[in-house]
């Protein structure tokens, strides 16, 4: 079942069917409409996404509304057309290096234009996360690893696990690698 966007009331519906008779399948459309709903029409959400300060455009800018996306052209500019009349959440502008902005509510109203122009700030530089993790892994970083003494029990099976076996291998010299495999317990 879908509504139709012409006019947000009437509910389309298809379903296939066999005939008694034979094996070809058949579909069925149906359509039916509350008398109580009223249509909603279409408006346009539009603006400018410009630097702040200064006011240049910026060209490239990701623009997300609800579940719509639209970049922004070399002025700045992006639209948003046939946008069924209502109040939605958010509107939101981002582009890499910035920080986003976003603008709540949103009203769109039926026949009408609603401008949301967003200035965006430059996102600082040491704000950017860079990805450490493979080299924290590794054994000349052994900050991320802690030892500790295991006791067997007897119901305890000795078999090494996948990170024992790696760990096995990868040990200095100066720790013997059944104790490395013994002794390992990651953060």
């Amino acid at each position: 079942m879908s509504l139709d966007p012409t006019d947000g009331c009437t509910f389309w519906y298809t379903n296939e069917y066999y005939a008694a008779d034979g094996l070809n399948d058949l579909t069925r459309i149906g359509s039916f409409r509350f008398p109580s709903c009223t249509s909603i029409g279409n408006g346009t959400v539009q603006g400018t996404v410009t630097v702040n300060p200064g006011g240049a455009p910026i060209s490239g800018a990701t623009v997300a509304f609800g579940a719509r996306t639209a970049t922004t052209n070399g002025s700045g500019f992006y639209s948003f057309s046939n946008i069924p009349a209502g109040t939605y959440p958010s509107i939101t502008a981002s582009k890499a290096g910035s920080n986003s902005n976003t603008s709540t509510p949103v009203v769109v109203t039926d026949g009408g234009t609603t401008v949301k122009d967003f200035a965006l700030t430059a996102a600082p530089t040491n704000g950017c996360l860079t990805d450490t993790s493979q080299a924290n892994f590794s054994l000349e970083h052994q900050s991320a690893l802690t030892w500790f003494p295991v006791r067997a029990t007897r119901n305890w099976p000795r078999r090494t696990s996948t990170i024992e076996r790696a760990f096995a291998e990868t040990a200095s010299v100066s720790q013997p690698r059944r104790s490395v495999a013994r002794h390992l317990r990651l953060l």
